[in-house]
C-alpha cells in the first residue's frame, strides 16, 4: 500500500506514466482483500482511465483492463465486498461486446456470479454502465424506474438519462442543470455524475468547454453559494484534456484574466478547476513523454 501510494503521488505529479500504475494496481488486486484498499485502487484505476491516460492510449488499454477486472471478479470470494466492487468497476469500464454481454446478463439474470447479490443499487450501477456504453437507453431506464418507485430510483434514473452518450442528451442535461434552479440537491449530484460519465466518448463534452465559461457568471448570480459551488465544480470535467481541438486550460485562463474583479470565492472555484486541468495535462504528458 505504501509503494502504491507513492506511485500514485508520482502519477498525479506527472512523474510516472499512468499505464505503469495501472499494471501495478491490477497486480495488487490479485491479492488485496481489504475492502477500503480495494476501493481506493479501483477509484485510482477509474481516474487513470477517465483522465490521466491520453485518449488514444485509453482506447488501446481499456479493453484489456476491463477483461482483467472481469477475471478478478470471477476469482473473488463468493459474496465478498471485493467481488461487488469489481463488478461495479466492470460495469463502469466495459467496452467490448463480450464485456457488455456479461454486464447485461448480470442485470437480466441470464448470467450469475456465485454469491453475488444483485440488489437494486447494483442494478442501477449495471444499467448506467450499459447506458454510458451505448448498450441500453431510454426504454431500459423507464423499465428500471418503474421497478424502483423510490426517491433514489428517480435520482438514479435521472443519472442514467444524463449518461446517454449522444450530443442531444448531453445538451438537454446541460441546459437542465444550468437553467433549472428547482432541481433538488441530490438529483443535481446524480445528474452531474451522469453528464460527466463519458469515459468511452470524452468528445461528447468538448462543446461544453466554451459553454462552461459562458455560464459561470449566470450560475454564480442565480444560486446560493453552496449550490453555485457544487454546480461550477461538477459541470467542469477534465475529460476533454488531450482531445484534438479542445483547450480547456486556455478557456479557464481566459476567464480568470477577464474577471480579475470577480468575487474571490468564485475565482477560487475556477482556479481549482484549472489546477485539476493542468494536473491531468501533466499526467497525460508523462505517458507520451
Amino acid at each position: 500500500s505504501i509503494v502504491l501510494a507513492s506511485a500514485w503521488d508520482m502519477v498525479r505529479d506527472g512523474e510516472l506514466a499512468a499505464s505503469h500504475f495501472l499494471k501495478a494496481a491490477l497486480q495488487a488486486l490479485d491479492v488485496e482483500e481489504h475492502s477500503s484498499v480495494t476501493q481506493g485502487l479501483l477509484g485510482r484505476i477509474a481516474t487513470c482511465l477517465s483522465a490521466f491516460l491520453p485518449p488514444a492510449v485509453r482506447r488501446e488499454l481499456v479493453p484489456g483492463i476491463a477483461d482483467r477486472l472481469l477475471e478478478l471478479a470471477r476469482a473473488a470470494q463468493d459474496g465478498s465486498d471485493k467481488q461487488l466492487q469489481l463488478v461495479r468497476a466492470l460495469a463502469a469500464h466495459a467496452v467490448t461486446g463480450e464485456q457488455l454481454d456479461v454486464v447485461a446478463g448480470l442485470l437480466e439474470g441470464t448470467k450469475t456470479l456465485s454469491g453475488l447479490d444483485i440488489d437494486q443499487d447494483l442494478r442501477w450501477d449495471l444499467l448506467i454502465g450499459l447506458v454510458a456504453a451505448g448498450r441500453s437507453g431510454e426504454e431500459q431506464i423507464r423499465a428500471e424506474e418503474a421497478r424502483d418507485r423510490t426517491t433514489t430510483g428517480r435520482e438514479r434514473a435521472a443519472e442514467a438519462r444524463a449518461a446517454i452518450p449522444t450530443p442531444e442528451a448531453k445538451q438537454a442535461t446541460w441546459r437542465a442543470l444550468v437553467d433549472d434552479t428547482s432541481m433538488p440537491n441530490e438529483t443535481q449530484v446524480r445528474v452531474l455524475r451522469g453528464l460527466t460519465n463519458v469515459e468511452r466518448r470524452p468528445e461528447l463534452l468538448a462543446p461544453f468547454v466554451g459553454a462552461y465559461v459562458e455560464a459561470i457568471d449566470s450560475v454564480w448570480s442565480s444560486r446560493t453559494f453552496h449550490m453555485a459551488e457544487n454546480l461550477l465544480t461538477g459541470l467542469w470535467s477534465c475529460a476533454t484534456v488531450g482531445l484534438d481541438g479542445a483547450d480547456p486550460a486556455a478557456a479557464l485562463e481566459g476567464w480568470l484574466e477577464s474577471h480579475a474583479q470577480a468575487p474571490a470565492a468564485l475565482r477560487r472555484i475556477v482556479r481549482e478547476n484549472l489546477d485539476d486541468t493542468r494536473r491531468v495535462a501533466r499526467a497525460q504528458a508523462a505517458e507520451t513523454g
